[in-house]
């Protein structure tokens, strides 16, 4: 099951909890203090990767994290992002979950 949207960059993966998007992540990073002190701006953490926690923890990219999804009965697949649909060409959004 898909848990939170996720952004890894440099091997560590940043995360909130849902219903964060990865827009959230990304402004919330300067403000979240010691979590985020390699931070200087929050266009760093913009060209990370970005994807999506599973409840066991593990990292997956969008496509991969839209058929986790689709195989836990999250989401369906179809043509476009609507909530609890999905585009199994581009993959996952958080606004396909939440």
């Amino acid at each position: 099951m898909i848990v939170a949207a996720a952004i890894r960059k440099d091997g560590i993966t940043y995360s909130m909890p849902k219903p964060a998007r990865h827009h959230t992540i990304i402004h919330a990073a300067p403000r979240l203090g010691s979590i985020f002190r390699r931070l200087i701006r929050k266009s760093w953490l913009r060209d990370g990767e970005q994807g999506f926690l599973t409840d066991k923890g593990d990292f997956l990219k969008r496509v991969p994290a839209g058929i986790h999804a689709e195989r836990c009965g999250q989401v369906h697949p179809g043509i476009a992002n609507i909530q609890h649909e999905f585009n199994p060409v581009i993959g996952l959004f958080s606004e396909d979950l939440w």
